[in-house]
């Protein structure tokens, strides 16, 4: 469940599971949305970091979330140790008080990882995406 949503017991894989077994349900993907902290540029900022699946799954998830790179491009299988991110990182109003673009490198939780994407602004998408 997203972060925010008022869920006090989320779901479970095992939830997953058995949904995914239901004959109405054509696709399960787990989705994880923990707080973490971002560090560039010798400050650290909150935010929110979600994984994305491998596969027919990472495209399923990208249409359903309607997001498009504004700079750069989005994750792809093997990408370890990668992260597109939200445009509230690379926006005029960034906390980091200097842009985050596609090729530097940020601190998620303390691990290095390389931007190799930024997501177009729509709404407030205070967002790490990333494989985990």
């Amino acid at each position: 469940m997203a972060a925010g949503s008022g869920v006090v017991k989320p779901l479970t894989t095992a939830d997953s599971d058995a949904i995914r077994k239901l004959d109405t349900v054509e696709r399960v993907v787990n989705r994880n949305v923990p707080s973490v902290t971002v560090e560039y540029n010798n400050k650290v900022y909150f935010g929110f970091a979600v994984n994305v699946p491998d596969g027919a799954d990472r495209k399923f998830v990208y249409d359903q979330v309607t997001i498009t790179p504004l700079l750069g491009r989005f994750l792809k299988d093997g990408d370890n140790d990668k992260v597109m991110i939200g445009y509230n990182y690379y926006g005029d109003d960034t906390r980091f008080d200097k842009r985050v673009v596609p090729g530097n490198i940020i601190l998620v939780k303390g691990k290095k990882f390389e931007v190799v994407g930024v997501m177009a602004k729509k709404g407030s998408f205070i967002l790490i995406i990333l494989f985990i």
